[in-house]
């Protein structure tokens, strides 16, 4: 009989369900409209008409915003789902959950990326994708050694 305290989500899909409604909670997602000058009202062209058509991205399909009344965190979804950071990471170790706790990861570590670009704030982002999403800065040393290198070994019996 295992020992501890009984499982909040039993199912992956109930942890699924969680982490969207966490997301679904902080968020607001609104199409992309652009408003075309189509004519006026009036022979004096004071009172503009406007057609109102989706904006389209280069696929073709209509641009989606989202908007973050919060900004996503892992600790913010732990809090909204009611676990700590540490069940959420026992979660993720089994197969079952790990999927979808790597894509929540993901949607999280994507907005904090985007705020780089947007240059937010920098160092705290930076710290938050090196401690939770495994970014490194990159170092490169060049060594060159020259001359006699002498090793002694000194054998023990």
């Amino acid at each position: 009989m295992p020992a501890g305290r009984p499982r909040k989500y039993k199912t992956a899909k109930a942890i699924e369900k969680a982490i969207e409604y966490y997301f679904d909670s902080i968020t607001k997602t609104e199409l992309a409209f652009e408003n075309i000058l189509t004519g006026y009202e009036d022979e004096e062209k004071t009172k503009p008409i406007y057609n109102k058509i989706p904006l389209l991205n280069n696929a073709g399909e209509q641009i989606k915003t989202t908007i973050y009344f919060e900004n996503p965190s892992i600790l913010g979804m732990c809090a909204h789902m009611g676990i700590d950071r540490a069940t959420l990471l026992r979660y993720e170790q089994e197969q079952e959950y790990c999927n979808t706790i790597k894509k929540a990861k993901e949607k999280i570590e994507k907005y904090l990326e985007e705020k780089l670009y947007r240059h937010e704030q920098v160092t705290g982002i930076i710290f938050n994708l090196k401690n939770n999403f495994g970014w490194k800065d990159k170092t490169e040393v060049e060594q060159n050694i020259s001359g006699d290198i002498n090793v002694n070994i000194k054998v023990v019996e």
